[in-house]
């Protein structure tokens, strides 16, 4: 349990520097999409540790609230080939859903 929870404090800490580097920098997606990603492992770890379903939807539903406005801002970036935004799966599949969506 020792790794995780020095990785927990690692993410955590890497969560309050990107949210301030977000708010600081809004024109800058790439940081935005750096913190849902960081969100999203947070949440992923925090399921591998048994925390409460709260704690960890917490997380992954301000991750997936971030995604999901970087997809709308930015709705002209058609290819998750070389991905400006940031090179995430996650971002990536909920990019082709929405686009895909849109296509219809």
């Amino acid at each position: 349990m020792g790794r995780r929870e020095d990785a927990r404090r690692e993410y955590e800490e890497a969560r309050k520097l990107q949210t301030a580097l977000a708010e600081a920098h809004p024109a800058v997606p790439l940081y935005r999409s750096r913190l849902a990603n960081t969100r999203n492992n947070l949440g992923g770890l925090l399921v591998r540790m048994g925390e409460s379903r709260d704690r960890v939807d917490g997380s992954t539903r301000r991750a997936r609230k971030l995604q999901t406005a970087l997809v709308k801002a930015h709705s002209d970036v058609r290819s998750t080939g070389p991905n400006w935004l940031a090179p995430n799966t996650t971002w990536a599949c909920c990019f082709r859903r929405w686009a895909g969506e849109r296509r219809r």
